[in-house]
C-alpha cells in the first residue's frame, strides 16, 4: 500500500459502494451523505475504478480529509484516469492499497475482493442499489449477515 496506513485504524469507517450507470438523485444523495460524514470525522472508503469512486475521493481531498482507496488491481495498473485523484488523496493523508500484487491486472475476482474488503473494514456501508447481476449484491448480503449498518441512497 501507499500512504498512511493508520487510516485503517479509524473507529468509524464509511464505505461508499455503487456501480455505474447511476441515476442522478441517488448519486447526489450519496455526495450529501458524504459531506455530513466528513463533518462528523468519519473515515471514508471507496474503490478506485469508477467515476463515482473518483468523486467520493475528490470531495474528501478537497475538504483536506484523508480517504481509503481500494484498488481492484495491482497499484502499477491503477486506472490512468484515477491517478491524479490518487495523488491528491495521498497528499490529503489518505491510504491506497490493492487486492492484487503490484503488477496484477484487473479481474472480476480482484474486483469482488475489493468490494469485500471495503465492506469488512467499514462500520457503515452507503450504497446505490445495484443491478440484479451485480457482484455488489453478494457483498451487501454478507454485510447484512455480519451486522453492518447499510444505508441505501
Amino acid at each position: 500500500g501507499m500512504g498512511k496506513a493508520e487510516c485503517l485504524s479509524a473507529t468509524k469507517i464509511v464505505a461508499y459502494l455503487a456501480e455505474p450507470p447511476l441515476q442522478e438523485a441517488p448519486f447526489e444523495a450519496a455526495q450529501q451523505h458524504l459531506k455530513v460524514a466528513l463533518s462528523g470525522n468519519k473515515m471514508i472508503c471507496a474503490g478506485t475504478f469508477s467515476g463515482f469512486d473518483t468523486v467520493i475521493h475528490k470531495i474528501c481531498s478537497e475538504a483536506k480529509k484523508p480517504s481509503i482507496m481500494i484498488n481492484p488491481c495491482g497499484l502499477a495498473h491503477a486506472k490512468y484516469s484515477f491517478r491524479p485523484q490518487a495523488v491528491a488523496s495521498l497528499n490529503a493523508g489518505g491510504y491506497m492499497f490493492s487486492t492484487a500484487k503490484m503488477f496484477g491486472k484487473y479481474s472480476d475476482e480482484s474486483y469482488l475482493a475489493s468490494l469485500y474488503i471495503q465492506a469488512a473494514i467499514a462500520t457503515e456501508i452507503v450504497y446505490i442499489c445495484p443491478k440484479e447481476t451485480s457482484p455488489l449484491n453478494e457483498v451487501l448480503d454478507w454485510a447484512k449477515e455480519n451486522g453492518k449498518l447499510l444505508t441505501e441512497m
